[in-house]
This record gives C-alpha cells, sequence and structure tokens, in this order.
C-alpha cells in the first residue's frame, strides 16, 4: 500500500493523448498495479464558440451539425460606434447561438498520478513496474522532465490544472465535484479584434494566436508607424 503520489506528466505523439490515458488507466489495472498508477487524465477546458443557428444555415451537413463562422473583413482597422456595435450585436443574436466545446488544454501531455516510493539515494522516484507500463505504452515518446526522467509537478502545477478532480473516487468515497474551466472566445486566429482597457485600449489589430491554457491571445496591431504584436488576456478583447 502506498501513502504519498505526486503528478507527473508525460509526452505523447499529438492525437494520442485521450487514447494514452484510456489505455494506461486499463493496463494499470489489468496488471494489479493500480494501487501505484492512481490516476491518469488529459487536462480539458470548455471553449464557448459562436455558431451559426441551424435556422441561419444555407447548407445542412449529413449530420446536421453546426458550421462555424468566419466573417470577412476588408477594412483592417474599422471601429465601429457603440450604436453600430448594438445593433451588430442584435444582429448576430438572431443569426448566431454559442455552444460549449471541449478542448484538450496542453495537447500532446498527459498527466499521471504515481505512487512515490521511498529511495534514500534519491535514484528514482517511483517503481520500474510503473515505470515501465507507462515508458513503453504505444503512443508516449518520454517523462517530462531533466534527461526525460519523471519529474513531479508542483503543488501549484496541480491546483492550476485543477489535475485533483480527475481521480476517480475509492469505492465508497464520495466523487470529487467535477470542475469546469471556461474560456469563453468568440474569434479566431486571423479575425480582427478591439483591445479593452490598457495601455492599448481602443486599438484595433489582427489575432495572431490564442493560448487557451493561459488564458492568452497575441494580436498584432499598428503602433508607433509599425506592425507590432502584443498579448493581453482573452477577456480583454472583442471581435470587431
Amino acid at each position: 500500500m502506498y501513502n504519498d503520489y505526486k503528478w507527473f506528466m508525460i509526452h505523447t505523439y499529438s492525437g494520442y493523448e485521450k487514447k494514452v490515458s484510456e489505455n494506461i488507466t486499463i493496463a494499470a489495472k489489468n496488471n494489479k498495479l493500480d494501487d501505484q498508477i492512481a490516476a491518469a487524465c488529459v487536462p480539458v477546458v470548455l471553449v464557448e464558440k459562436k455558431k451559426v443557428k441551424s435556422s441561419e444555415r444555407k447548407k445542412k451537413t449529413a449530420k446536421n451539425e453546426f458550421i462555424l463562422v468566419k466573417e470577412e473583413i476588408k477594412d483592417e482597422y474599422i471601429v465601429l460606434t457603440e450604436e453600430e456595435k448594438k445593433k451588430k450585436a442584435e444582429e448576430d443574436a438572431k443569426k448566431y447561438e454559442y455552444v460549449y466545446e471541449e478542448s484538450i488544454l496542453m495537447p500532446s501531455y498527459v498527466c499521471v498520478k504515481i505512487a512515490i516510493i521511498e529511495d534514500p539515494e534519491k535514484k528514482k522516484l517511483i517503481t520500474d513496474e510503473a515505470w515501465q507500463l507507462i515508458r513503453y505504452m504505444r503512443g508516449v515518446t518520454g517523462f517530462v522532465g531533466p534527461n526525460s526522467q519523471p519529474t513531479p509537478l508542483s503543488d501549484k502545477e496541480v491546483e492550476r490544472l485543477k489535475l485533483e478532480s480527475y481521480v476517480p473516487a475509492a469505492e465508497g468515497e464520495e466523487a470529487a465535484p467535477e470542475v469546469e474551466i471556461i474560456v469563453k472566445v468568440d474569434f479566431e486566429v486571423g479575425d480582427l479584434v478591439t483591445i479593452k482597457g490598457g495601455i492599448f485600449d481602443g486599438f484595433s489589430g489582427t489575432v495572431e494566436s490564442i493560448d487557451l491554457e493561459h488564458k492568452e491571445v497575441c494580436i498584432t496591431i499598428f503602433y508607433m508607424g509599425r506592425n507590432t504584436p502584443t498579448t493581453v488576456s482573452l477577456d480583454s478583447v472583442e471581435k470587431v
């Protein structure tokens, strides 16, 4: 019986995250190592996206799925008045609706909670059996750490990723409350947005990248006679 557990991160091939997580859980149970490998998970966020209402679509897919909206903006630096913004919002409410989609927080990574062993020489933190089961799992490229050695995540990282919410409840115990991390995003890379607040308040620019993990967006704005990239929080911009 193990008393001390730590969270570790492993790197996987792109697109293998959920399959690796599921296979680790199954293999640990089948090999009677579930007392050493307590949980494996892929941290996710719920992303709010604006999509066309089914009644407004010109074409319907076979599965009646939503179609993402991509608006073309000819003038890169159009700034709408408050009245124009209100009118546009009313028009959008008739055409679009907001839906939530699950998105992987850290693509190509899986988090695993593993039992820590007592080793006076500190040569290893986990058992050889646990290391081999995880390391040689199909889709896994290695542990995250110096020289690919298993390195525990800090308590701060565990809390930020809400990892304990992914641990299955033991028999007779109450399950941990499900944690929903919701990130509202109604724009995409290439869209024109306006910054609200800060030193660049009122500046408009083009979205270059979106970082859901840190809830930040990189925007290129025209500043001091040249295009300048700047990073701001997701909730400090709005789509034009």
